[in-house]
């Protein structure tokens, strides 16, 4: 392997770009939010996002 070869990826690929926000609920919401995620919450909020921009695409294309 040369000295300036590119190297290769290490761990899992990258699937977007990542943006920091923060969210303010109650703690009632919280718990339920937590509940719900099963203890991933990225994932779990993604999928919910995820699920809500292809409803509304479905909407606006009827």
């Amino acid at each position: 392997m040369s000295l300036f070869s590119k190297k290769r990826s290490v761990g899992r690929p990258s699937i977007g770009i990542t943006k920091k926000v923060s969210l303010t609920l109650t703690k009632d919401d919280w718990e339920q939010f937590d509940a719900q995620a099963k203890s991933n919450r990225s994932l779990f909020l993604r999928k919910i996002i995820v699920k809500a921009l292809n409803e509304e695409d479905s909407s606006e294309n009827r």
